[in-house]
């Protein structure tokens, strides 16, 4: 027999296997109004962050559930897992409803005052726990570096990260350029999947200013750690988005195309720490 705890509001006796099943209903109930992240069911099912992990990896493991970025359902839900408990049970909550509300009827006929207030607190339904803001783990500090590099003149660069270990807060200028210009950062929309994407740039005024040789950090990016472990390292995309420019001083180039440094992958790399809060 599983183990069983009684319930100290109504008095029903729950086991972990009703639990369970319970936990499944919250969460594909959630899910069948659309995708959610996992911090999203965090704050929709009011589950422990362990215990919303374990459920969410049984139901991918079933095939119910699949994660593409966010957690969504794959089909159909089996109806069972979406009834609520047995008729047992039901008989037996109607049951233990029915005379609260007889003893209530009681109470108020023959005037007993000073118990209103307890037997009214029998039928209040509890206030769900107010939402929690997601919690601030620390800061991962990257810094995007060169190395080697001759004549640069502009640069643009994608990172790749997962957003749901981390956020993306900030974006400075390294000491490369000396601060002579530097181009806001924007965010790309979500569409590699699981991860998200930023895509930074810097550059000196004027393609026909003269670069800088050598190396240096071209950027410092923070973001915010949202997961209780180590989150996993951002990376650099190198893909049409990620390039090095050099400068036209002596005017011998006519496309952007001529004037791009090639092998961008050999002469960028990045750097981490992680800070606590």
């Amino acid at each position: 027999m599983a183990p069983q705890i009684r319930c100290p509001n109504c008095g029903t006796t729950i086991n972990l296997k009703s639990r369970r099943e319970t936990d499944f209903r919250t969460i594909l109930t959630a899910l069948e109004k659309g995708s959610k992240t996992f911090t999203d069911l965090l704050k929709i099912t009011d589950l422990p962050r362990k215990t919303l992990s374990l459920r969410l990896k049984e139901l991918c493991d079933t095939g119910i559930v699949v994660k593409d970025g966010e957690y969504k359902l794959n089909g159909t839900v089996p109806r069972n897992l979406l009834m609520d408990g047995s008729n047992t049970n039901r008989r037996r909550i109607f049951s233990l409803n029915r005379k609260q509300i007889l003893l209530l009827v009681l109470l108020i006929c023959i005037g007993i005052p000073t118990l209103g207030p307890y037997v009214i607190a029998m039928f209040r339904r509890p206030q769900a726990p107010p939402l929690v803001e997601e919690i601030n783990y620390g800061t991962l500090i990257v810094y995007l570096k060169v190395q080697n590099v001759e004549d640069l003149c502009a640069w643009q660069v994608k990172i790749q990260y997962d957003p749901n270990e981390l956020v993306f807060e900030s974006f400075t200028e390294g000491d490369f350029f000396k601060s002579k210009f530097a181009v806001p950062p924007r965010s790309e929309p979500n569409y590699l999947g699981k991860k998200g994407n930023l895509l930074i740039a810097n550059s000196i005024v004027g393609m026909g200013a003269e670069g800088v040789s050598g190396s240096g950090t071209l950027a410092i990016i923070k973001f915010k750690i949202i997961t209780e472990k180590i989150p996993s390292d951002p990376s650099m995309v190198f893909d049409s988005s990620t390039y090095l420019f050099r400068s036209n001083k002596n005017g011998d180039a006519h496309t952007l195309d001529e004037l791009k440094i090639p092998n961008p992958e050999k002469l960028l790399y990045l750097t981490m720490e992680i800070v606590k809060p």
